[in-house]
């Protein structure tokens, strides 16, 4: 789909809601209508609250309908409702107030839009820790920002040879090196995580309204900031916080232990301010790991440094290997729901090298195919 060149600053809820671009984004439907929007929010941020406004009704209308809505059912759901918001500044917490003021005005309305008003009577964890907030707080001297700009994935080497899978739009905030007794690490957006195991040293996740706290798993994250948070458990074990809750106990290990909720392989939590945690089993297991690979890959007598080709591409990371060594190296494999590292060790292991997660990147030695 292609973004138009415009500004939007000027755009009113329901203008926004017109923007086939928007809808994408909203919906998830389209990589590059996704990053659009991700950076021009990140540019705009002040026009937070008419974006959160339009995307919760954009979801709620598609949800409803189950199909693609034309301009005039968007305007008959949507005019009744801003009419009476106009005349009042669009903050979001002037917005929930009208509806509290103005309830019996909202319950005429369509069930939709009760159930888009709803969104902002109980309103999703808003971000409350921003990653220049967490820069301050970690007392960090040097804090990388990577953000995928691509419309297909791309992965971080972390130093400890942790890997961050990163969809469309997403940033991560991290340390060049690890230092201290925790590894700690900001997301906005959505990305998979596979950490390297060390006991000694736990490694935590902040989205703003929540806190993941692992020593050594897979899991994926979704923390747009504008729904709620969505952890998702591969292998392992982790434990979720709400952030005000991981910030109040400390370094308090039974207090932590108080406040934390245990997710184990296939289960999931959505974290809601205004209601309790509870986690739920995972629909599918393969969805947990569905951003890195959805598809079986099958690699029958292929040559490997088209192998490696291929996998550098699918999880957009850079592989650093003798390509003229490798050239009469060949491999018949198929993998299914295995990790990056996984993957790897096995096509080394066929061919005779080894790999190292180093500077962001993955470098392969050895001697191959002796």
């Amino acid at each position: 789909m292609s973004v138009p060149n415009e500004n939007y600053r000027d755009s009113t809820v329901e203008q926004f809601m017109l923007y086939p671009s928007f809808v994408a984004w909203s919906l998830r439907s389209d990589p590059e209508s996704m990053v659009f929007w991700e950076n021009w929010l990140t540019e705009n941020s002040d026009c937070r609250p008419q974006v959160q406004q339009a995307r919760l009704l954009t979801i709620a209308l598609h949800t409803q309908y189950q199909q693609p809505l034309s301009a005039t059912t968007i305007r008959e759901n949507v005019t009744e409702l801003m009419q009476q918001v106009e005349t009042m500044p669009l903050r979001t917490h002037s917005f929930r107030h009208w509806l509290r003021q103005h309830w019996a005005v909202a319950a005429s309305l369509t069930g939709l839009i009760l159930l888009a008003a709803g969104y902002w009577l109980y309103p999703q964890p808003a971000t409350t820790l921003t990653a220049s907030e967490w820069v301050k707080k970690t007392g960090l001297q040097q804090a990388i920002e990577k953000t995928n700009t691509a419309s297909g994935l791309s992965t971080v080497v972390l130093s400890d040879g942790s890997t961050v899978t990163l969809e469309p739009g997403s940033h991560l905030y991290y340390p060049p090196r690890f230092e201290g007794s925790r590894r700690r690490v900001y997301l906005q957006g959505e990305a998979f995580f596979e950490v390297t195991k060390n006991p000694e040293r736990p490694f935590l996740v902040y989205t703003g309204a929540s806190v993941v706290r692992v020593v050594g798993t897979s899991f994926r994250v979704k923390a747009s900031g504008l729904a709620p948070d969505q952890i998702a458990v591969r292998t392992g074990r982790v434990l979720v916080y709400a952030y005000h809750d991981f910030e109040k106990a400390g370094s308090n290990e039974r207090a932590l232990a108080e406040k934390a909720l245990v997710l184990l392989p296939n289960e999931q939590v959505i974290l809601d301010e205004h209601a309790p945690m509870h986690k739920v089993a995972v629909q599918h297991a393969a969805d947990v790991a569905a951003i890195i690979a959805p598809q079986e890959l099958v690699y029958d007598d292929r040559a490997v440094t088209e192998v490696l080709e291929h996998m550098a591409t699918l999880y957009g990371v850079e592989i650093v290997y003798n390509q003229k060594a490798m050239s009469r190296c060949k491999i018949t494999a198929s993998f299914r729901e295995e990790s990056l590292e996984e993957r790897l060790r096995n096509i080394c292991d066929a061919i005779g090298t080894e790999f190292n997660m180093e500077d962001g990147k993955i470098v392969i030695t050895g001697q191959p195919c002796r």
